[in-house]
């Protein structure tokens, strides 16, 4: 099985209020698993 994932992130100022995000697909682009962290 092969997975693809896609990620991205940022923040403002540092330090300062930052996210990132996650996704995770599989060989048909399938959304198999996501996922958001956010800091403050």
């Amino acid at each position: 099985m092969k997975l693809i994932t896609y990620t991205d992130g940022g923040s403002r100022g540092n330090p300062g209020p930052s996210a990132v995000g996650a996704v995770i697909a599989n060989e048909k682009g399938e959304r198999d698993a996501q996922g958001i962290r956010r800091e403050d």
